[in-house]
């Protein structure tokens, strides 16, 4: 590979970084005719390559990361990638009765005659004016340059250059729609790349994989028994995990004998444990522990278990001895181009309109395509704090409607699917706006703290890692009496500075709101993680705009430890971070 190649492809990966829409479009455009080629080689189906290329080209943008050119050109990366996506799909077909046999697909004769032939470029090139689409032949078909191309056609070099640009904008409109080449407005080529990888099930939630399942209750299914009747209101699977609601109306003193059984984990109700739920699915006997809550005078149960798609269409399980059978049925997820979406770099919203009795109720999903996901209450954080604005849907009249939040069935909350009322809509066009988003990371591991002597206050100088950005310690301060936070139930304890450095160009706010510190103190030759009832850790107001926040910390001094060589380390495992980027929706009201 050539100097100019080498700079070409680094300022490639450069763009991608500064503006992932345009560095998309580029490579796109660059190396589209080279992964078909490669990928039509192992596949016929004009569809399986449609989507291979695609699978590629997504592979790229989510790993681009981990490109290094001094091994490799991004051409070889691409093709390797290219390579090993249209074996893994063709051995795949090989398992259904339609696929085609690998002896059976014709060699592609070049490069440009493959991707010409495959994206069906000569019925668009008819539309263009015919010496723009000589141009466009004279390049692809021909192999010229721009430089011979004017010679040819003795026209000057930038009118030949500006004429090849914009026929291929014509063409990205002419090209049917879904080929790898088609930019529409409203959907980038990155985001296009990244949102034909969901799937959305109304009511379930979003789905991500090649083959997703989901299923819902066929039937409401009824259990008599002495005491009352269970009734399984809730029954819906999505990739992997069945999500159930079982309602018990039993009379009030069996109920208050059921919640004490439940609490009491010696207590038995009937002779059983209703701790417990025992699914059978696919040959696979699952246990699992279920949640209850008495409202309005009905119990519920609450399941959640990781089992296997049911392979005879009915989940199988046990509570309390009591054997219930669940049909279920299948449910297709559509693909989200059907549905009014938003998206941008840190991931998207989709929304369904759905009229109810309560009102509009509106479903958004959210389309994560990162690391970091959307809160389930998206204008609050993780622990339901924050929110400085409303979800609302406006319509063409300027008439504005206000969101709340519609909370349905514990078991019917996923981490993709966020519900809203919107209260009497009348039917028309509107514009969903949603102000911001909150986005949250698990902390997965326990990083590494920072030793602090507590007794001095002072600290070594070293940062503890987030999954976005860092935190390190400004300030240490003993604080006894008056200054200690009214809130504390103490009477002394540790005051923190702390600062959250952002990663470079981050658009995200880190939220202390739900903060909390950890502490290490060695202890008879050993180390006590500090928590429960002796110990105690908030925060004391939002993230100031240099990044600080403050942290009350406090521990029984009533034991003796030593307090000198503390460890500190974030004691929330669920992280916020603050979004600040609006999304306008075009919903259509029925």
């Amino acid at each position: 590979m050539d100097i100019d190649e080498k700079r070409t492809e680094a300022r490639l990966l450069e763009l991608l970084e500064q503006s992932p829409q345009e560095g998309m479009e580029e490579l796109i455009e660059r190396y589209t005719p080279l992964v078909w080629a490669v990928v039509g080689r192992h596949l016929s189906d004009p569809e399986d390559i449609k989507e291979c290329v695609n699978d590629v080209f997504y592979t790229f943008y989510t790993r681009r990361d981990q490109i290094d050119l001094a091994k490799g050109s991004l051409a070889l990366y691409l093709t390797m990638t290219a390579r090993s996506a249209a074996i893994d799909r063709h051995r795949k077909n090989l398992r259904q009765p339609e696929s085609v046999p690998l002896t059976d697909v014709p060699e592609a004769d070049s490069m440009e005659e493959a991707a010409a032939a495959r994206l069906e470029l000569e019925s668009a090139l008819e539309k263009l004016d015919p010496q723009d689409a000589e141009i466009i032949r004279m390049k692809y078909y021909g192999g010229m340059t721009v430089q011979e191309i004017a010679a040819a056609l003795d026209l000057p070099y930038e009118t030949v250059k500006k004429r090849h640009q914009r026929s291929l904008k014509k063409l990205r409109k002419l090209l049917i729609a879904g080929l790898i080449l088609l930019l529409a407005a409203a959907l980038t080529a990155c985001a296009y790349l990244v949102l034909r990888h969901f799937g959305v099930v109304p009511g379930l939630g979003i789905t991500d994989g090649a083959e997703p399942q989901a299923y819902t209750a066929a039937q409401t299914v009824t259990v008599e028994a002495e005491e009352g009747t269970y009734t399984v209101t809730v029954a819906m699977y999505l990739d992997g995990t069945l999500y159930m609601e079982v309602r018990a109306e039993l009379p009030p003193d069996e109920l208050a004998r059921l919640k004490e059984a439940i609490e009491s984990p010696d207590s038995k109700f009937n002779g059983q444990d209703p701790r417990f739920v025992t699914v059978v699915c696919g040959g696979e006997t699952v246990s699992s522990g279920v949640g209850f809550e008495i409202t309005d005078g009905v119990g519920r149960f609450i399941i959640t278990a990781q089992v296997p798609p049911p392979e005879d269409g009915t989940f199988h399980f046990t509570l309390m001895g009591m054997e219930f059978d669940v049909p279920m049925e299948r449910r297709d997820p559509g693909e989200p181009e059907e549905y009014p979406y938003a998206l941008a770099e840190q991931g998207g919203l989709l929304a369904i309109p759905d009229r109810q009795e309560d009102g509009l109720i509106m479903e958004l999903y959210a389309l994560n395509s990162g690391e970091l996901t959307m809160a389930q209450y998206l204008i609050y954080d993780a622990y339901m704090q924050g929110k400085t604005d409303d979800i609302t849907l406006t319509g063409a009249g300027g008439t504005v409607y206000t969101g709340s939040y519609w909370f349905r069935p514990a078991i019917m909350v996923t981490e993709t699917l966020s519900t809203w009322n919107f209260g009497d809509v009348e039917p028309g066009e509107y514009t969903l706006r949603v102000p911001y988003v909150y986005l949250m990371a698990d902390l997965n591991e326990v990083p590494e703290g920072i030793p602090v002597d507590l007794d001095k206050g002072t600290w070594e100088d070293v940062t503890i890692p987030l999954p976005y950005g860092s935190i390190s310690i400004v300030s240490c301060e003993a604080v006894e009496g008056d200054a200690v936070p009214e809130q504390s139930m103490f009477d002394s304890g540790w005051l923190f500075t702390l600062r959250w450095e952002p990663p470079e160009d981050s658009d995200l706010k880190f939220t202390a709101d739900a903060f909390s510190l950890n502490v290490n103190i060695p202890y008879e030759g050993s180390t006590l993680g500090l928590a429960g009832p002796v110990t105690e850790s908030f925060s004391l107001g939002p993230i100031e705009e240099d990044g600080t926040f403050r942290i009350f910390y406090a521990v029984d001094r009533a034991v003796d430890w030593d307090f000198s060589q503390a460890v500190l380390f974030p004691g929330t495992h669920r992280l916020s971070y603050l979004w600040e980027h609006t999304f306008e929706i075009p919903v259509t009201v029925e």
